[in-house]
């Protein structure tokens, strides 16, 4: 067995996994529409003489302590520059990384249950800090209570 867990993780579900047919694979345009994984379903991007810039931002976050009351996350934003069928080198760090908490709070204000959530962020770098958005934007207050019916946040 390989020192590297991540080749040994791979190696061990690769051999579990099989390929499937592309006819098995569909995507869902939200409408109800689906459409078959097939050649037949894509368009050639033609080349173009303008070659312009273009990025792709992707992110996610992973629940690391879930409970009825707060959610602590690690959460990821990525991007990537292309420009034309090449990728660009962009001149700040394409990754911003950073943790953050959500905790809600349940109060009672002119006779009416309220629910509150406020969110802190902790950045992994202060160079990641300054793309993060004002801790004050992510506060909010509803009236509603149906959050309340679930088990957790």
């Amino acid at each position: 067995m390989n020192d590297d867990p991540v080749k040994n993780l791979i190696e061990e579900l690769g051999a579990h996994l099989s390929q499937k047919e592309h006819s098995d694979v569909i995507l869902n345009n939200g409408t109800g529409k689906q459409f078959l994984i097939a050649p037949s379903e894509f368009q050639e991007i033609k080349p173009i003489t303008n070659h312009r810039k273009i990025a792709f931002v992707d992110g996610g976050d992973g629940p690391l302590e879930d409970t009825p009351n707060f959610l602590i996350t690690i959460n990821r934003v990525y991007f990537s520059l292309f420009q034309g069928k090449k990728r660009i080198k962009p001149k700040a760090n394409p990754r911003v990384q950073f943790f953050s908490y959500v905790l809600s709070k349940i109060h009672t204000e002119d006779g009416k249950k309220k629910v509150s959530y406020d969110t802190r962020l902790f950045p992994h770098s202060p160079e990641d800090k300054k793309y993060l958005p004002s801790e004050s934007d992510l506060t909010s207050n509803t009236e509603s209570t149906s959050i309340l019916q679930g088990a957790k946040l």
